[in-house]
């Protein structure tokens, strides 16, 4: 058995743009939904997804006419005043908003909470949910990590499918910033503050175990996959790298391909080195003065923080994509390879790609 997979972190920053009354958020680009349908993966995984402004649309054009089912149908933290008892699911309250209608709409949900949610999306004439409903006390339980009464949880969705009549269960997570979010200013703290910064993200991440734990079993196939916001290729903070992720778990194998997320190897200029301003003042050679800048100069490490992890099944050509950056649409959004600093809704990571076997 063999299964794309596609996942991918949006960029949509959960409350961006809504201090506004009169916003409803970001509208996520055409050209988001163009990529992932570009890729036809089998299964595909999206952090960082907001139920904002039109997604009703993102969601109908890039799944539902393309014979995707998904999960989830809306938002967890918007008010049920609306939906129809007699469906099923409930209809996502965000179709109902539109240009005409922001102020009722921001009027409506002005006292809760916007945070980033998982969503994932399978080909519906290859996978099939073992159970629609949301049934307490099943093996078949979907489960969503509430975020929001604390910022030391993960974001994280648990959903069972059915593959040809095996059962796989996948897990969308995004390990968050987690609630140390500012450094001290004194030099002499930092180090203690991104160790306890590095604490509470490994702790997310064994509660995702914890909860897959209380789901799956021995011989469970388990596909994992997400943003871990785990720190950079050589870092000496062994309390949060990419080799940390599966929290000493011999039952699950980590998959992390070459490159990194979004950033790149670069240059950056180090302050902490001095250049010879005596030997400037003697000369103006400019040999002179590149020889100083470069001394100021040093490479800043990689940083694949997207991952798979897997259990009982494993991944092959994992890869970082970033194919989407080279469009007639993205040109003017994205320069060169790295995604630093590109603001939401546009996504600020690489895809990541791979195929499952199992």
């Amino acid at each position: 058995m063999e299964l794309k997979v596609l996942e991918w972190n949006l960029n949509l920053r959960s409350n961006s743009n809504y201090e506004n009354p009169d916003s409803n958020g970001y509208k996520i680009p055409i050209f988001v939904g163009d990529a992932i349908k570009n890729q036809d993966a089998d299964i595909v995984i999206l952090t960082e997804f907001v139920f904002c402004n039109k997604a009703s649309t993102f969601l109908k054009k890039t799944f539902t006419d393309n014979d995707y089912d998904y999960y989830p149908k809306r938002s967890m933290y918007r008010k049920k005043t609306q939906v129809n008892e007699d469906e099923k699911e409930p209809r996502v309250n965000e179709i109902l908003i539109d240009e005409r209608n922001k102020q009722a709409a921001a009027s409506a949900d002005e006292k809760e909470p916007r945070v980033n949610e998982i969503l994932i999306a399978w080909k519906k004439d290859r996978i099939k949910k073992d159970r629609i409903k949301l049934w307490k006390n099943s093996e078949n339980e979907i489960y969503r990590q509430d975020c929001s009464k604390s910022e030391d949880v993960p974001n994280l969705l648990i959903i069972p499918l059915s593959v040809e009549r095996l059962k796989l269960w996948v897990a969308g997570v995004r390990i968050t910033m987690t609630s140390k979010k500012q450094p001290p200013k004194d030099k002499t703290k930092r180090t203690d503050f991104y160790i306890q910064q590095a604490e509470l993200r490994y702790n997310e991440m064994k509660m995702v175990y914890y909860h897959l734990d209380k789901k799956t079993g021995d011989k469970s196939r388990v596909l994992i996959a997400g943003d871990f916001n785990n720190y950079r290729r050589g870092t000496p903070r062994k309390e949060w790298n990419f080799n940390r992720i599966t929290c000493n778990r011999g039952d699950y194998t980590p998959y992390t391909p070459n490159g990194d997320s979004w950033d790149g190897e670069y240059i950056k200029e180090d302050n902490t080195k001095k250049t010879n301003n005596e030997d400037n003042k003697k000369t103006n050679n400019e040999d002179n003065k590149k020889t100083n800048n470069e001394d100021n100069k040093k490479t800043i490490p990689p940083a694949p923080e997207d991952h798979f992890i897997t259990k009982n099944c494993f991944m092959e050509n994992c890869k970082y994509e970033r194919g989407f950056t080279d469009t007639d649409k993205t040109k003017k959004i994205y320069q060169g390879d790295s995604l630093f600093g590109i603001e939401p809704p546009n996504p600020d990571h690489a895809m990541l790609i791979g195929t499952l076997k199992f």
